[in-house]
């Protein structure tokens, strides 16, 4: 993991998923894409392995854009329990305090 102006982020490909961290966090941004034939779904559980409590779940289409997500810095996704991601087959980029 790198470290970016005091956050961390993480990229994730494939379909293996990734804890990134244990206890409370916050998000403050996600970008996802995928270039698989089909939809993908890629799934962010607050939790510290998948299965478990959702926190965030999108769908990347192959013929749509690049999705940008980027919460307001008062308002970041919170994770209580830990951090854990399942890529699916997207292309996923977090960046996360923990």
């Amino acid at each position: 993991m790198a470290l970016i102006c005091s956050k961390q982020s993480f990229t994730a490909s494939g379909s293996s998923p990734a804890t990134l961290a244990a206890g409370f966090g916050l998000i403050y941004a996600i970008i996802a894409s995928t270039d698989n034939a089909a939809s993908q779904t890629f799934t962010i559980y607050d939790s510290l392995a998948a299965p478990g409590d959702i926190l965030f779940q999108m769908t990347c289409h192959p013929s749509g854009p690049v999705n940008y997500i980027f919460f307001p810095q008062n308002m970041p996704l919170q994770f209580s329990t830990g951090l854990t991601i399942d890529p699916g087959e997207c292309d996923v980029f977090i960046i996360f305090k923990s």
